[in-house]
Formats: structure tokens, sequence, C-alpha cells
């Protein structure tokens, strides 16, 4: 089994912004499902798991964007898985233009739960996940990290409609990347993203409420729940300024 995985595909006019390019939560979703794929071929994917109760999570989403791809652009996405790091998988992205350029670059952090309990299973105890890791890394810089310390302010709220939910009864990756997606609009407008980070902490589910918010350097956002937990936090650098301090 080839650890590399490639899919060629065209950007569809329902992934895209109003600008006409990929969006930040079309490219996340594109990446997800790929990586979902590929992990189905290996023989660690939904199908496999489900008979013992349990699935990936996504846990932390890098980017480092040189371009977007735009409507109807045909493009290639590769993944590999990248090493395990006690209860998290690594796994790897590159999107190509047709000419072979690197149009972005992704790292990611993923791990299985047990369904019940809600629990990480530590990945030793899958033999043979190892055999299929390249541990070749695609990002040029350190990942963003989120200003977890800094003073937030509320920007909208966000109620868990059925909608949201996925398999494993909670809100979807591709939701919080939409609801991400919005609070950056509302504080920036269309300043050009040029590395992003998401990293998920808590679940979130139906009927509850979610407050986006953002930091006092208006470049963290995070999610959190009206018991206090945080869901999720985000960090942006956008082209022509650097965050790299964060």
């Amino acid at each position: 089994m080839n650890v590399f995985w490639e899919r060629e595909i065209k950007v569809t006019w329902d992934n895209t912004d109003k600008s006409g390019n990929l969006s930040l939560p079309g490219m996340g979703q594109l990446l997800i499902n790929t990586a979902e794929e590929h992990a189905e071929a290996l023989g660690f994917g939904y199908r496999q798991l489900k008979h013992q109760n349990m699935n990936w999570v996504l846990v932390t989403m890098n980017f480092e964007i040189n371009r977007f791809p735009v409507w109807d652009e045909k493009i290639k996405l590769i993944t590999w898985p990248s090493g395990v790091k006690s209860i998290l998988g690594l796994r790897e992205f590159i999107i190509k233009d047709e000419q072979n350029n690197n149009l972005v670059k992704a790292s990611s952090e993923w791990m299985i739960i047990d369904l019940e309990r809600r629990r990480p299973k530590r990945l030793s105890q899958f033999e043979g996940i190892l055999q299929y890791a390249n541990t070749e890394k695609v990002l040029e810089k350190e990942p963003l990290k989120a200003n977890a310390e800094g003073l937030f302010t509320d920007l909208f709220k966000i109620k868990i409609r059925h909608s949201s939910l996925d398999f494993n009864g909670h809100a979807t990756a591709k939701k919080y990347f939409d609801w991400i997606n919005d609070a950056m609009y509302q504080a920036h407008g269309d300043k050009e993203i040029e590395r992003f980070q998401v990293k998920f902490f808590n679940e979130s589910y139906l009927d509850e409420t979610i407050i986006l918010q953002i930091d006092d350097k208006q470049t963290s956002f995070r999610g959190i729940k009206e018991n206090g937990k945080i869901a999720f936090m985000a960090a942006v650098d956008f082209k022509g300024k650097t965050n790299d301090k964060l």
C-alpha cells in the first residue's frame, strides 16, 4: 500500500466564497474528506473502527497558504500519515495546481476516540498503523498558536442545530470552520489569509450555544460554551503581516 494518497478534483461552486476562491471551510472539508478516504484504504477508517465503537476526530489543523484555488480550477490533493505521537495521529497535506505548484500546505493531528466513553485510545494498540507513516513534514514555519491569555470580546452566538451534527453526535468540524470564517470576515473583511490554525478542545452538542469571540490583538478567535468550556480556538496570520510571536 502506497503511503501517499492522491486525489484530483475540480473546485466546485458550493465550495467557493463570494470572490470565487475555494473558501477556508471548503478547503478544510476537502482535506478532512481526503484523510477519511485514505484511512479507509489503509484499513483504519470509519467502516473498520465502527465495529469497535470508535472513530477518528480532528484535533488540530495548520495551514500555510500561497494561493487559494479558484472556482473550476483542477487541483491535486496529496496526503499521507506522518507518524504517531502518543494518542495523536499526524497527517500532512499538499494542494497543487495543474503546473505542479504548491498552493497550500497543511498538517493535522487526529485522535481515535471510544464513542461511548468519549475517551481517546493509544494508537500503539492498533497493529500496523505505524507501517504506513512517512515522516516527511510540509510546514515551513512553526505553527501559529492562539493567544489563550488574551482579553476576548464577543462577536456573535451560534446555537447548535440538528443539521450541525455528524456521525459522532457532535457539531462537525466543517461547522466550526464556517463560524471561524464568519468571525474573521466580521473582524477583518477580505484580508488574504497566509497562515491559519484551528484547535478543537471540547465537543459541542445539540441545543448548546457557542459564543464566538476575538482577542484584543484581533488575531485569535475562540468558541466558548455557556458552561465556560472552550470548544475551539483559532489563530490567523494575514499576508503582509506576521504574528510569529503569538
